[in-house]
Protein backbone atom coordinates (compact mmCIF):
# COMPACT_ATOMS: atom_id res chain seq x y z
CA UNK A 1 0.00 0.00 0.00
CA UNK A 2 3.05 2.03 0.49
CA UNK A 3 3.64 2.06 -3.36
CA UNK A 4 0.41 3.91 -3.69
CA UNK A 5 0.35 6.25 -1.51
CA UNK A 6 3.68 7.30 -2.40
CA UNK A 7 2.22 7.66 -5.59
CA UNK A 8 -0.90 9.42 -4.81
CA UNK A 9 1.23 11.47 -2.87
CA UNK A 10 -1.12 15.42 -2.96
CA UNK A 11 -3.68 14.34 -4.86
CA UNK A 12 -6.16 14.30 -2.17
CA UNK A 13 -4.68 17.38 -0.16
CA UNK A 14 -4.86 18.97 -4.02
CA UNK A 15 -8.67 17.84 -4.73
CA UNK A 16 -9.40 19.16 -1.04
CA UNK A 17 -7.78 22.90 -1.57
CA UNK A 18 -8.53 23.60 -5.02
CA UNK A 19 -12.57 21.77 -5.25
CA UNK A 20 -14.16 24.65 -4.02
CA UNK A 21 -12.35 27.12 -6.49
CA UNK A 22 -13.12 25.45 -9.27
CA UNK A 23 -16.76 24.80 -8.02
CA UNK A 24 -17.60 28.78 -7.80
CA UNK A 25 -15.80 29.83 -10.91
CA UNK A 26 -16.29 26.63 -13.40
CA UNK A 27 -19.32 24.42 -14.31
CA UNK A 28 -19.11 21.05 -13.55
CA UNK A 29 -18.66 20.43 -17.09
CA UNK A 30 -15.71 22.97 -17.57
CA UNK A 31 -13.66 21.29 -14.44
CA UNK A 32 -10.37 20.29 -15.30
CA UNK A 33 -9.35 19.77 -11.78
CA UNK A 34 -10.18 15.59 -12.19
CA UNK A 35 -7.74 15.09 -15.41
CA UNK A 36 -4.84 16.87 -13.82
CA UNK A 37 -5.43 15.37 -10.80
CA UNK A 38 -5.68 11.56 -12.45
CA UNK A 39 -3.11 12.74 -14.95
CA UNK A 40 -0.47 13.81 -12.22
CA UNK A 41 -1.68 11.08 -10.17
CA UNK A 42 -1.20 8.61 -12.70
CA UNK A 43 2.43 9.85 -13.79
CA UNK A 44 3.74 9.77 -9.72
CA UNK A 45 1.92 6.10 -9.62
CA UNK A 46 4.47 5.50 -12.67
CA UNK A 47 7.52 6.97 -10.96
CA UNK A 48 7.13 4.97 -7.63
CA UNK A 49 6.26 1.82 -10.41
CA UNK A 50 9.43 2.38 -12.02
CA UNK A 51 11.76 2.66 -8.60
CA UNK A 52 9.87 -0.51 -7.65
CA UNK A 53 10.90 -2.02 -10.83
CA UNK A 54 14.78 -0.68 -10.68
CA UNK A 55 14.69 -2.25 -6.95
CA UNK A 56 13.39 -5.49 -8.27
CA UNK A 57 15.82 -8.02 -7.43
CA UNK A 58 15.99 -6.96 -3.91
CA UNK A 59 12.25 -6.88 -3.42
CA UNK A 60 11.67 -10.03 -5.00
CA UNK A 61 15.02 -11.83 -2.93
CA UNK A 62 12.99 -10.18 0.43
CA UNK A 63 10.01 -12.07 -0.80
CA UNK A 64 11.23 -15.99 -1.87
CA UNK A 65 10.03 -16.73 1.30
CA UNK A 66 6.72 -16.34 0.19
CA UNK A 67 5.99 -18.23 -2.98
CA UNK A 68 2.39 -17.61 -2.94
CA UNK A 69 2.73 -13.72 -3.05
CA UNK A 70 5.60 -13.95 -5.93
CA UNK A 71 3.04 -16.39 -7.74
CA UNK A 72 0.57 -13.65 -7.74
CA UNK A 73 2.73 -10.55 -7.82
CA UNK A 74 1.66 -9.69 -11.36
CA UNK A 75 -1.86 -8.59 -10.15
CA UNK A 76 -0.29 -5.80 -8.36
CA UNK A 77 -0.53 -2.91 -11.06
CA UNK A 78 -3.77 -4.20 -11.28
CA UNK A 79 -4.47 -3.78 -7.59
CA UNK A 80 -2.80 -0.72 -7.44
CA UNK A 81 -4.19 1.43 -9.89
CA UNK A 82 -7.56 0.40 -8.74
CA UNK A 83 -6.59 1.95 -5.02
CA UNK A 84 -5.68 4.66 -6.51
CA UNK A 85 -8.78 5.31 -8.57
CA UNK A 86 -10.70 4.58 -5.41
CA UNK A 87 -8.75 6.92 -3.87
CA UNK A 88 -9.44 9.73 -5.96
CA UNK A 89 -12.93 9.00 -6.60
CA UNK A 90 -13.10 9.66 -2.92
CA UNK A 91 -11.32 12.49 -2.66
CA UNK A 92 -13.81 14.09 -5.39
CA UNK A 93 -17.18 12.70 -3.43
CA UNK A 94 -16.14 14.35 -0.17
CA UNK A 95 -15.07 17.22 -2.03
CA UNK A 96 -18.68 17.20 -3.46
CA UNK A 97 -19.92 16.75 -0.30
CA UNK A 98 -21.30 13.02 -1.06
CA UNK A 99 -19.62 11.66 2.01
CA UNK A 100 -22.27 9.03 2.82
CA UNK A 101 -22.29 7.32 -0.26
CA UNK A 102 -18.66 7.37 -0.39
CA UNK A 103 -18.58 5.97 3.05
CA UNK A 104 -21.31 3.62 1.83
CA UNK A 105 -18.83 2.03 -0.71
CA UNK A 106 -15.90 2.06 0.70
CA UNK A 107 -17.15 0.63 4.56
CA UNK A 108 -20.46 -2.05 2.85
CA UNK A 109 -19.65 -2.36 -0.50
CA UNK A 110 -16.10 -3.75 -0.16
CA UNK A 111 -16.80 -6.17 2.65
CA UNK A 112 -19.93 -7.09 1.09
CA UNK A 113 -18.09 -7.87 -2.11
CA UNK A 114 -15.14 -9.63 -0.10
CA UNK A 115 -17.27 -11.75 1.49
CA UNK A 116 -18.96 -12.86 -1.25
CA UNK A 117 -16.07 -13.95 -3.01
CA UNK A 118 -15.34 -15.68 0.13
CA UNK A 119 -18.04 -17.46 0.20
CA UNK A 120 -17.93 -18.90 -3.56
CA UNK A 121 -14.81 -20.08 -3.28
CA UNK A 122 -15.40 -21.93 0.04
CA UNK A 123 -18.31 -23.13 -1.88
CA UNK A 124 -15.88 -23.82 -5.08
CA UNK A 125 -18.10 -21.83 -7.38
CA UNK A 126 -14.44 -20.19 -7.88
CA UNK A 127 -11.36 -21.63 -7.36
CA UNK A 128 -8.34 -19.30 -5.91
CA UNK A 129 -6.61 -18.06 -8.85
CA UNK A 130 -10.41 -16.78 -9.84
CA UNK A 131 -10.86 -15.17 -6.16
CA UNK A 132 -7.29 -13.47 -6.15
CA UNK A 133 -7.92 -11.94 -10.05
CA UNK A 134 -11.65 -11.18 -8.55
CA UNK A 135 -10.04 -9.51 -5.13
CA UNK A 136 -7.61 -7.12 -7.84
CA UNK A 137 -10.55 -5.45 -8.99
CA UNK A 138 -12.57 -4.86 -5.86
CA UNK A 139 -11.63 -0.96 -5.85
CA UNK A 140 -12.23 -0.52 -9.81
CA UNK A 141 -16.05 -1.53 -8.74
CA UNK A 142 -15.59 0.59 -5.86
CA UNK A 143 -13.89 3.64 -8.06
CA UNK A 144 -16.68 2.86 -11.13
CA UNK A 145 -19.50 2.58 -8.25
CA UNK A 146 -18.35 6.37 -6.77
CA UNK A 147 -17.44 7.60 -10.55
CA UNK A 148 -20.66 6.87 -11.92
CA UNK A 149 -22.75 8.32 -8.88
CA UNK A 150 -20.84 12.12 -9.16
CA UNK A 151 -21.76 11.67 -13.11
CA UNK A 152 -25.01 10.74 -12.97
CA UNK A 153 -25.40 14.02 -10.40
CA UNK A 154 -24.07 15.91 -13.49
CA UNK A 155 -20.88 16.88 -10.56
CA UNK A 156 -18.26 16.88 -13.31
CA UNK A 157 -17.67 15.73 -16.48
CA UNK A 158 -14.52 14.56 -18.59
CA UNK A 159 -12.99 17.28 -19.23
CA UNK A 160 -9.51 17.14 -20.64
CA UNK A 161 -8.38 20.79 -21.90
CA UNK A 162 -6.52 23.24 -19.36
CA UNK A 163 -9.71 25.66 -18.33
CA UNK A 164 -9.33 29.19 -18.52
CA UNK A 165 -9.18 29.62 -14.78
CA UNK A 166 -5.69 27.72 -14.16
CA UNK A 167 -4.56 29.93 -16.80
CA UNK A 168 -5.87 33.22 -15.03
CA UNK A 169 -4.81 31.71 -11.44
CA UNK A 170 -1.44 31.26 -12.59
CA UNK A 171 -0.95 34.66 -14.13
CA UNK A 172 -2.16 36.30 -10.67
CA UNK A 173 0.07 34.08 -8.76
CA UNK A 174 3.00 35.13 -11.51
CA UNK A 175 1.92 38.74 -10.92
CA UNK A 176 1.82 37.85 -7.36
CA UNK A 177 5.31 36.77 -6.48
CA UNK A 178 6.38 39.80 -9.44
CA UNK A 179 5.84 41.96 -6.23
CA UNK A 180 7.77 40.31 -4.04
Amino acid sequence: MSFVSFGSVGVFQVVNKFLPYYKTHLAPQKNDLFAKTLVYGLLALMTSGFILYCFRSDILGFLNNSPELLKYIHLFPIFAFGYFSHYLMSAFCIGYQEIIYNALIQDVFVRIYNTVLIVFYMFKIIDYEALMIWLSFQYWVAAALVFGRLYLKDLFGLYGIVAQLQVDFIKKMIQYVSVY
